[in-house]
């Protein structure tokens, strides 16, 4: 080792010193150090802190003292002020007692390294030059030593940069259990502490420590606000500092942040940056990630690196070992504090350390009660001073309060400051929203709504109705700390809504959420809505004047109806477009504003709502098809499809591609989502809570307008709502016209013909496509099947066909044949134009022998050309009806049909005037179907009217499956086999 001189200085370039530290390497490894002389005691330049002449060094803590050559050149002496406030910054005082180990000084000599207060970088700088060998220049390539030491004298001008004053941010680190730290009576955190502090001496946004003595250089930063007690007040975190979900990405993004914030700091001047608190339970050496790289030796990381760099604020409590408080403080100081909890080291700066004792903020808060004593109370002890003996005063009771004193307070001190500064001065701002939890009302998302005199509730202004968009919710954006409406904009390619969730998930509450949002912004000459609520939770709308049909599950009739009706208003539309030149919908919306077309088209954007799609492919398969044309052509005639199911896959490919807007709520499996099955394992359970096409979150609105966030009376708020639009001035949906459940035979139109020689067309009832009369052409289809349960109405339809024909023909121009063995049917026509009545199976075979052979001979000849057949003058007499009730009671199980003899003459029966109608009943239906005569007359095109029939028939007349219907309706199956649903008039007796 080098000892000081007492005389002239020899240079000694480099010294080798055998230390080992307790945080640095292990015992036995040696490390180079590079170290200077200075000139002895007494002389120019020498410190007269240090005995010897020793001038602590800037490396790193721990090292050792070092020496060697003096300074030359400009930094000589006196003449180099960075040396100067090098020096000044190290006075020599009392330090704890260290080993005294061979290779190294006495313990009374050596200074553990401090970073340098009041030094800038451009000192430092100088510093290093002079420290470096002679020979070695600036940016030159010199031996590893001395780039470890250049490194070591920039950590130095960091930690000089960084932490030299009041502003930064606090660690608080190397605390023992019970050491004031944790929560509890021997401990409580000195983050609440600081936090009590703060809030009860600064507001929110004001500048503390400028212009204070000590502040230095960082008093143009702003102090801590309140509320900085675990992580301080914040400023936006950027998104690339959010979101690290993979270990080891927390500390990184806090010390990126806390870096970002002191920068904050420099460049806002006045304006609050972001301020970071740490707290550590034991100040723990970090792992290196990964393998050193090829040809660098492994890295060396000290305790906390990544999270002390920023931190200018140091709190140490009573450590564990006097390494931990070394690598928080900076010394083992914080190891020897008293076992008491509280006590600890602050670090402001780089050469203060301050002792102090916190409080205890966690106790029961008493307020102080002094007791005053009253005047009367005050004078009865005051006596004249005398020798003679002063009988005492009686002592006057106090009187009893009047209230009592209650019991001892639960509050603690933290919660009472906190109390009473609520409310104080300016709100800090809040990074982060509250959780989207709670939903909003319509009135809340829309302007404020002002009493038309005519359509009642409206949003205030000019509202722009020919966007048709309305909203629904609201999107949550942490990531821009904000939120939006989530709007419906129905005007274009996403007219179509589509809904998806489990079960009670809210698809039913987003429907009328969506129905009552473009109620409020339309009239109801703008919007129409049709609905099917299979679910049950729609008829809380069904005073909407909006609403044109409210249809549940049981309603088969008005199920069919609602979508026939938009079937009818699609053919409309596409007539008018092209009759007119109408290149679009928005084209349209602007001609009926001027009032156009409102007399041929009552409607306006019509939506058609499917609450529970599964129900239609369960119980409705046969509306598909009309649905699918409904979804391919609709949209552009200003049809809309509005559809909620379970789950994406209970929808064909079909209607899932036009669905342009879609809201998918908590789905009973994430894997079925259509937007992204990780975000949607994301959404919470809330009712309302989903994700948008764009993967964002959001939280459907409630239908409600007074405001009140609660789904308790949900109901009652949107009846209410319906009941506020239901004015009587107001306009209203045309409404779904439905078959009429009872129809007269004076409600039909007399049967007519074509043309004298042909056959009549007869009204069979009203159907249900365009509520128009169901014809039947007995020239084009001569013959007739009828089904149906008993008591269904197929002797009633019997009836009115023979009354059409007594009316139509004249006694000689058509007659009926009755075969009827329950009697019903023989006052249906006049006698006159009956020509048999027959009531037994013999009977009908021998009436049928007799008819086939006369109307063998009508049949045409070679001679017979194809214009004479129209005019049907090859033969005389009348026309003949064959009107057969119960046809089951003549089958009589063998092989002798009483009707064979009429196969031959049914091909040709409306040019030879033979009209066959049969009725029976369902049962056996199937086999009947596959005796000669029936088989014979369905392969001819012959029309089949069916009343209610039972499914467990099956289906025994094409595709068409058995329906239950109510007496007197039935299904009309004509020649082409489409299918309309039938109302047959009542005939009186």
């Amino acid at each position: 080792r080098v000892l000081p001189q007492h005389g002239r200085a020899r240079p000694v370039r480099r010294v080798v010193l055998a230390a080992a530290p307790a945080h640095a390497a292990p015992a036995g490894r040696r490390r180079a150090v590079e170290h200077r002389l200075v000139r002895p005691a007494g002389q120019a330049g020498a410190s007269p802190a240090v005995p010897g002449g020793l001038v602590q060094p800037t490396g790193r803590r721990g090292t050792g003292p070092v020496v060697g050559p003096p300074p030359r050149g400009r930094g000589a002496g006196q003449r180099g002020a960075a040396g100067q406030r090098l020096r000044a910054a190290h006075p020599a005082g009392p330090r704890r007692p260290a080993d005294v180990r061979p290779g190294r000084l006495p313990a009374d000599q050596v200074r553990r390294p401090q970073a340098v207060a009041g030094a800038d970088r451009h000192d430092l700088d100088r510093v290093a030059d002079r420290a470096r060998p002679q020979g070695v220049r600036r940016g030159g390539h010199g031996p590893a030593r001395d780039a470890h030491r250049r490194h070591r004298v920039r950590q130095e001008r960091a930690a000089a940069d960084v932490g030299a004053g009041p502003g930064g941010d606090p660690l608080l680190g190397g605390a023992q259990p019970g050491a004031g730290r944790l929560q509890g009576r021997r401990g409580v955190p000195r983050f609440r502490r600081a936090a009590a502090h703060l809030g009860g001496h600064h507001q929110p946004g004001r500048r503390a420590g400028a212009g204070r003595p000590h502040a230095g250089r960082a008093g143009r930063r702003a102090e801590p606000p309140a509320g900085t007690a675990a992580r301080g007040r914040e400023l936006r975190v950027p998104a690339r500092l959010r979101g690290r979900s993979r270990p080891g990405h927390a500390a990184g993004a806090d010390a990126r942040a806390g870096r970002r914030g002191r920068r904050v700091q420099r460049d806002a001047g006045e304006q609050a940056g972001v301020h970071r608190g740490v707290r550590h339970d034991r100040a723990t050496r970090p792992k290196p990630r990964g393998p050193p790289a090829a040809g660098q030796p492994a890295a060396r990381r000290g305790p906390d690196q990544q999270g002390r760099e920023p931190l200018s604020y140091r709190i140490g409590l009573r450590t564990f070992s006097a390494m931990e408080s070394r690598s928080v403080l900076g010394v083992p100081d914080a190891y020897e504090l008293p076992n008491s909890p509280g006590n600890g080291f602050l670090r402001p700066d780089t050469q203060t350390l301050i002792r102090f004792k916190g409080a205890y903020c966690s106790g029961t808060y008493r307020p102080a009660a002094a007791k005053r004593l009253g005047r009367a109370e005050v004078e009865q002890h005051l006596v004249t001073f005398g020798t003679e003996y002063v009988a005492p005063q009686a002592v006057r009771q106090p009187a009893e309060e009047e209230a009592e004193q209650t019991d001892e307070a639960t509050s603690t001190m933290l919660e009472v400051l906190i109390a009473r500064l609520r409310g104080v001065g300016p709100v800090a701002h809040q990074v982060w929203l509250p959780p989207l939890n709670r939903p909003a009302t319509l009135d809340q998302l829309l302007p404020p709504l002002v009493d038309h005199e005519r359509l009642g509730p409206r949003p205030v202004g000019d509202y722009d109705t020919s966007t048709l968009s309305a909203p629904v919710g609201m999107v949550d954006l942490p990531a821009q700390q904000r939120r939006e409406l989530l709007v419906a904009d129905l005007a274009g390619a996403r007219g179509n809504v589509g809904i998806a969730g489990g079960p009670q998930s809210g698809k039913s509450t987003l429907l009328r959420t969506l129905i009552s949002a473009l109620a409020l912004t339309h009239t109801a000459s703008e919007v129409q809505f049709y609905c099917l609520d299979f679910g049950g939770t729609l008829s809380a709308l069904a005073k909407l004047p909006h609403l044109g049909s409210l249809a549940s599950r049981l309603d088969r009739e008005r199920v069919t109806r609602t979508v026939l009706e938009m079937g009818n208003l699609l053919a409309l539309r596409e007539q008018l477009f092209a009759q007119h030149n109408i290149d679009s919908m928005a084209s349209y919306r602007r001609a009926r504003q001027r009032g156009t077309f409102t007399d041929v088209d009552p409607y306006g954007d019509v939506f058609l709502v499917v609450d529970g799609w599964y129900t239609i492919r369960q119980d409705y398969e046969e509306l598909e098809d009309r649905f699918s044309e409904l979804a391919s052509r609709g949209l552009g005639f200003g049809i809309h499809l509005v559809v909620s199911t379970n789950r994406w896959s209970e929808m064909r490919p079909w209607l899932r591609d036009v669905l342009g807007s879609r809201f998918e709520l908590r789905l009973g499996d994430p894997l079925e989502s259509e937007v992204n099955s990780r975000l949607a394992a994301t959404v919470p359970a809330i009712p309302g809570r989903g994700i948008t096409s764009d993967r964002t979150h959001f939280l459907t609105a409630l239908p409600r307008i007074d405001g009140t966030n609660t789904t308790d009376d949900l109901a009652e708020a949107t009846a209410e709502l319906a009941a506020a639009l239901d004015l009587p001035s107001a306009p209203r949906a045309p409404k779904v016209r439905l078959l009429p459940v009872e129809l007269r035979v004076a409600e039909l139109p007399p049967p007519t013909s074509v043309e004298p020689a042909l056959d009549m067309v007869m009204a069979l009832g009203i159907e249900d496509g365009a509520l128009s009369p169901q014809w039947h052409d007995f020239d084009t289809n001569p013959h007739l099947l009828v089904f149906g349960d008993a008591e269904c109405g197929k002797t009633n339809l019997l009836r009115h066909i023979a009354g059409s024909v007594a009316a139509h023909y004249g006694p000689d121009e058509g007659r009926v044949m009755f075969v009827d063995f329950r009697r019903e049917l023989h006052d249906a026509v006049p006698q006159d134009n009956q020509i048999n009545y027959t009531v037994s199976s013999e009977g009908l075979t021998t009436s049928i022998q007799e008819v086939a052979q006369l109307l063998q001979s009508r049949v045409p000849g070679p001679d017979i050309s194809p214009s004479r057949l129209r005019k049907r003058d090859w033969w005389s007499g009348g026309r003949l009806f064959i009107l057969i009730d119960d046809f089951e009671l003549t089958e009589t199980g063998g092989y002798n049909d009483p009707l064979e003899p009429l196969l031959p003459l049914l091909a040709q029966g409306a040019d030879i005037g033979l009209h066959l109608v049969i009725a029976r009943s369902t049962a056996n239906a199937s086999r009947v179907m596959m005796s000669a005569m029936m088989r014979r007359m369905w392969e001819l095109g012959t029309a089949v009217v069916m009343f209610s029939c039972p499914k467990d028939e099956g289906v025994f007349v094409g595709n068409v499956r058995p329906k239950t219907l109510p007496p007197g309706r039935a299904q009309y199956v004509n020649r082409r086999r489409s299918v309309n649903l039938l109302q047959t008039p009542l005939v009186r007796d």
